[in-house]
Formats: C-alpha cells, structure tokens, sequence
C-alpha cells in the first residue's frame, strides 16, 4: 500500500469567483490523479481560502480547522479516510522549539499524520517549510537560503525524527515545500544521509509558457529509510488541466507547479 504526499505553493489566497472555479476544478483533478492523502501548501495566506478549498473537496477532506495559525502561510489537508492527525491536539502546529541561534524567517508548520491502517506501525512527520528568498540572486540572499535549508534538514529534521511521543509508532520525517534552492545545492548542504529529492523545475516564468527555477522538494533520511520504496516527481498541472497554457496555470493557480511524494508500493 503506498500513501502519497503532495505539496503546492500557491502564491495567493483572494481570486475572482471564475479562477476559484477553475482553481478548484484544478484541486479536485490533482488530488483525484495523483491519488493523493495529504496536501501541503505554502503562501495559504487566508484561512477562508482554506476552507473554500474544502468546502469544494467531499467530507472526508479535513485540515482547515486549526491547522491554520494566525500569521501562518501554511495549511495541510488530509484524507480522514487514509490518515489522522496523531499529535495530542489532532492538528498541526507551528513549529518553534528548535534549538539554534538563527530563527527562520518563517517558522515551519509541524503535522503528525498516522495511517489508518492499524497494521502499519508507522507515522509520517511532515514539516513545511517555506525558506527565505531575500528578494534577490545576491551572496548574501542566497546565504540566508542555506542556513535556512541546513536548520530545516538538520537541526530540525533530526530533531523530531528522533523525539518518542510514546505510541512507539515508527517515524518517517519528511521536510517539505518551497525551498527557494535548487535540489543540487541542498544536498551539498547538511548530513549527507538527510536526501533533498524532485529535481524538475517547479516555478512558472512570469511571461513565457515555460518553467524557471528547481525550487520545490522532499527530504527525508534516505539511510534510515532505505527499505522503503520512495518516488518524487514534479506533477504536470499545465499540461493536465490547463492544455499546455502556463498563462492560464499562472493565473488560476500559482507561479508553482505541484510536487508529489509517493511513499511505499502501489496496491
């Protein structure tokens, strides 16, 4: 059995009520094609956004109560039917409690998502992430960037995979999101077995029908976890549901294209 895992920056929350219903056309063909459990999103903004997105999903969608903190740009959406949110209070958490000198510019947003299936002994620890840009391609930018993708893979990573909340489940962590890095340069940076994976590029150019940057990922410790079958990829949206017309995508949608993250064997 394979849970699958999808992340998406979507750039902004307020649309007209013709790109609501082209957006939500979108999220319903993403999560049905991509066969998906849980959905990450980065740049949410507004919590009514969230609920639009699932009022327009079927009621086994869940995720907007609680799961969107006041000033918070993340929000996760699950499959009540496949996953539950395990933490104490059953909703994810802002993410502060991490021990280093720097403070991301954004904390990260924390879910605790535990199959259903009471034969896998397993919960997934995601951690969202969307990491500083700086505004620019300078040093110093791009410097922030790397400090920020090493707390988040390391420091941070290693700190909740590790942390025993006593329901000696096993734990998957998983660091996700907008790194504003491509894959190449995360995995120089931090330990080695802490893997930076989805190497297509993810970002729309602003006037061209065509992709810019390789900036969205998945990381996980590819040692700990080298039993498990593991898939990421870029998910083709502009092609899918928008005939090839990156303008239409990047006007409805976002400046970002959805990743997926397969964990496990198809059925």
């Amino acid at each position: 059995m394979s849970y699958n895992i999808g992340s998406l920056n979507i750039r902004k929350s307020l649309r007209t009520e013709d790109q609501n219903r082209d957006f939500h056309t979108f999220m319903h063909g993403f999560i049905r094609d991509a066969k998906l459990d849980i959905v990450a999103f980065q740049e949410i903004g507004r919590k009514d956004a969230m609920e639009s997105v699932l009022n327009s999903l079927s009621a086994k969608w869940t995720g907007w109560k609680g799961s969107h903190s006041y000033g918070s740009e993340f929000a996760f959406i699950w499959n009540s039917n496949r996953v539950s949110e395990c933490s104490k209070s059953h909703t994810p958490q802002i993410y502060q409690n991490y021990r280093s000198d720097y403070r991301m510019m954004r904390d990260p947003y924390y879910g605790r998502f535990a199959p259903n299936d009471l034969e896998l002994n397993t919960e997934f620890r995601l951690v969202n992430v969307h990491l500083v840009h700086g505004g620019s391609d300078s040093l110093a930018a791009i410097g922030e960037r790397k400090l920020e993708c090493g707390l988040s893979k390391g420091v941070i990573h290693q700190t909740l995979d590790v942390h025993r909340y006593g329901n000696f489940k096993r734990s998957f962590t998983i660091v996700l999101g907008d790194y504003n890095l491509d894959c190449e340069t995360c995995n120089q940076i931090g330990l080695d077995r802490v893997k930076t994976v989805q190497t297509e590029k993810t970002t729309v150019k602003n006037k061209e029908d065509d992709y810019s940057r390789n900036y969205d990922h998945f990381s996980y410790d590819a040692v700990k976890n080298e039993s498990v079958e593991c898939e990421a990829y870029r998910f083709d949206a502009v092609s899918t549901y928008f005939k090839g017309s990156f303008e239409a995508y990047r006007y409805n949608v976002s400046d970002h294209v959805p990743i997926v993250f397969k964990i496990g064997k198809s059925d």
